[in-house]
């Protein structure tokens, strides 16, 4: 598939997906913000080699509508790995997402974000052939958990599995285990 298609489509079903929960819900009278932190453990394979680098994320985003925002977010490596004679590192992602989530009264609450991935990738060979350092961009989609802490007021701890179709030779996963604050 053409990932400009992908990319169009990804979009497209947002809107679509905006639209309607914006139709069937009743609006937030005000907007309102959260901002997280995460630390992921990402997958990352390019032609069969598997490689594990850790990195931090920070994100933010406004609740549209009840159970409808938008989110950002931005992470930077904060290790390496080696796999084959080539190191990889990933020194900057960033995503912007369409969010849906179930009811703040459903006590564990489930979401999924629709949106776009932008990821930087550097490479170091041992025989120095690798190109050094490449971005890639495409749709991704993420599922997660959150689980409100009831001896912090308005915080809630995440848990989130992401898939970023950035390139049809690169498969990039991350697992991420984080906080959220609620404004």
């Amino acid at each position: 598939m053409n990932y400009k298609s992908g990319i169009i489509k990804s979009l497209g079903l947002s809107v679509f997906l905006l639209f309607v929960v914006q139709q069937t819900t009743d609006p937030v009278y005000a907007v309102e913000y959260f901002v997280g932190g995460d630390l992921s453990y990402n997958r990352i394979e390019i032609a069969g080699e598997h490689f594990n680098p850790v990195s931090l994320r920070a994100r933010g985003g406004a609740w549209l509508w009840r159970g409808v925002g938008v989110e950002a977010d931005i992470s930077a490596g904060v290790s390496d790995d080696e796999n084959a004679g080539l190191k990889l590192e990933l020194p900057l992602m960033a995503s912007i997402y369409a969010r849906f989530q179930t009811p703040y009264e459903a006590g564990l609450n489930a979401y999924i974000l629709l949106g776009f991935t932008s990821v930087e990738l550097d490479g170091q060979s041992v025989n120095d052939d690798f190109p050094g350092s490449e971005r890639f961009s495409g749709p991704s989609v993420a599922l997660g958990l959150l689980e409100y802490l009831p001896f912090m007021p308005d915080t809630s701890l995440s848990l989130e599995i992401a898939g970023h179709f950035v390139d049809s030779d690169i498969e990039l996963i991350n697992f991420s285990l984080g906080l959220q604050y609620d404004f």
